[in-house]
């Protein structure tokens, strides 16, 4: 598990919806350690895809952000920016520093995991 998804807001809620609908798809004959363990294969392999998906909108987000604070440079060289136009380019930082910030978590994680498996 990447420490970057327990601070997406709707992880939990995610994780919940998904096991609930993932136990009820055994049948009611099945043994409770076969549902528990089909039910944890089935759960990573969504995780997976999920968090590919999730780092793909984070760094297309990121290129937006990015594209939109460069407008509002190229407007502050031809004239002064408005009070909402700063405050705009202040949000998109913020943003871009909490999308910075995720990544950053990843690759930490990355190195201590590669750290551990080659010593």
């Amino acid at each position: 598990m990447n420490d970057q998804w327990l601070l997406h807001k709707d992880f939990y809620r995610l994780i919940q919806d998904k096991w609930q609908a993932l136990s009820k798809s055994f049948a009611s004959k099945s043994y409770s350690l076969d549902k528990w363990h089909g039910s944890l294969q089935k759960l990573r392999q969504f995780l997976r895809g999920w968090s590919l998906n999730l780092k793909g909108e984070q760094r297309a987000e990121r290129e937006l952000l990015v594209k939109r604070i460069q407008e509002l440079d190229l407007l502050a060289e031809s004239r002064l920016l408005s009070f909402l136009e700063w405050d705009e380019r202040i949000n998109l930082e913020n943003k871009i520093e909490r999308l910075d910030n995720l990544e950053e978590i990843y690759w930490k994680q990355r190195a201590r995991k590669k750290w551990v498996l080659m010593g």
